[in-house]
């Protein structure tokens, strides 16, 4: 885990040397990006293309289980099933032009993911959030993002579910 913490701190600071300031946080060289970060159901690789103007499609695969589950033994954390969700996202300039911007977006999604136990469901969820770029090249956000769970014996919900990414773009 320290070495994966390392390169891609390396990553981060070896992309973002090369950078050009733009006049607006959502113009350069930001076309597509890669990183780590989670959805409130999924924690693993992220990426985000820009499809043009400021609409996005943000996606993550990873591990489910952000949840503690009781079978017959006790409790446990499931953290044993491959989950999936896209985005659709609208990104909107915020405050700061040049090397550091906050921007927002918003946006709907879904995915597939594990339920607990063999169990795999649906989600469907909406997006708003915001985004701290710097040097157009690396990007921090955080998202609020309520989704509704269907599958595993019946809907759930989320409202108060959260996400948030470390992406660097190419």
């Amino acid at each position: 885990m320290k070495r994966l913490a390392y390169a891609l701190f390396a990553a981060v600071v070896l992309s973002a040397v090369p950078a050009v300031a733009g006049n607006n946080a959502l113009d350069g060289p930001r076309a597509f990006g890669i990183g780590v970060g989670g959805n409130g159901w999924t924690s693993g690789l992220s990426g985000k293309l820009f499809l043009g103007g400021n609409t996005a499609l943000q996606a993550i695969v990873g591990n489910c289980g952000w949840g503690w589950y009781y079978d017959e033994r006790g409790y446990y954390r499931s953290a044993d099933t491959l989950c999936a969700g896209a985005d659709l996202i609208f990104e909107e300039s915020g405050v700061g032009r040049g090397p550091i911007a906050l921007n927002w977006n918003y946006g709907l999604g879904g995915g597939v993911v594990g339920m607990g136990g063999n169990s795999v469901g649906v989600a469907f969820n909406g997006v708003v959030g915001g985004s701290l770029q710097i040097l157009q090249r690396v990007e921090l956000n955080v998202e609020w993002r309520p989704t509704v769970y269907g599958g595993g014996g019946g809907l759930s919900w989320a409202l108060f579910a959260s996400g948030g990414n470390l992406r660097i773009y190419f």
